[in-house]
């Protein structure tokens, strides 16, 4: 037997099926979520194509570096012919201000390059 298939914004009590196809047809495309059910409590409706589609931006992996790898990668960050002097006497605070401006000057290379 072979069930209704709906185009996407298509209303199903008005407009015709695109196409009929098996059960199995259906389950995997649910499954797999290009479409869904028109009735989750009665299959035999039939399914209706999703607005958008399962497959659109993907997350893309970031890859972990050390603090101390990703400064000595950086250029400095004193303008030249100057040095800063650090108040901060305390080590730990100081890797922590550290690590703050390695991820700034990530997320701004990074938007820099998403507007690029």
């Amino acid at each position: 037997m072979r069930f209704p298939v709906f185009a996407r914004r298509s209303n199903p009590s008005v407009d015709k099926p695109i196409l009929r196809k098996k059960m199995a047809y259906l389950r995997g495309q649910v499954r797999s979520g290009v479409a869904d059910w028109i009735d989750p409590f009665d299959p035999r409706k039939g399914i209706i194509a999703r607005e958008m589609l399962h497959f659109g931006e993907r997350a893309i992996p970031v890859e972990t570096v050390s603090v101390a790898h990703a400064l000595r990668a950086l250029p400095p960050l004193e303008l030249h012919g100057t040095q800063f002097e650090d108040p901060e006497q305390n080590s730990e605070k100081r890797q922590d201000r550290a690590c703050l401006i390695v991820r700034a000057q990530a997320f701004a290379r990074l938007s820099q390059l998403a507007t690029a």
